[in-house]
């Protein structure tokens, strides 16, 4: 039996089921990396599947994150959802949201790490 469902909305009903908004989310990633916001709901609104058993339509590796958990594909035997994991998350102080899809942050991030390195390492030899 086929039971079509647009990804869109099953991921609004998961993210409303456990108190959140899309405009929660920090970010969304899969293997091939970072997926933007605004890529995700286009291709999520146009994508219907069958979420039935069978063959497995939505990459299992597809996770949005928020705050204090994230949203996981799930699958068995061609069966697929999506399953809300919760937990603390901390971000370090001055880091927006933003600054994740900012190259030049963390190239600045990485030479601050490496210069505190390297005067560290100084320090050592004297």
């Amino acid at each position: 039996m086929t039971k079509m469902i647009n990804l869109w909305e099953e991921t609004m009903e998961v993210i409303s089921r456990n108190n959140h908004r899309f405009e929660d989310v920090l970010f969304i990633f899969c293997r091939d990396g970072v997926v933007p916001l605004r890529d995700f709901e286009y291709y999520a609104r146009a994508m219907n599947y069958d979420s039935g058993y069978g063959t497995e339509y939505v990459d299992t590796s597809l996770t949005i994150v928020f705050g204090d958990g994230r949203m996981e594909r799930k699958n068995y035997d061609g069966s697929e959802w999506w399953e809300f994991i919760s937990y603390s998350v901390t971000v370090p102080n001055g880091l927006h949201r933003d600054d994740l899809f900012d190259n030049d942050y963390a190239r600045k991030s990485n030479e601050e790490e490496m210069q505190a390195y390297s005067t560290t390492k100084e320090q050592d030899k004297e």
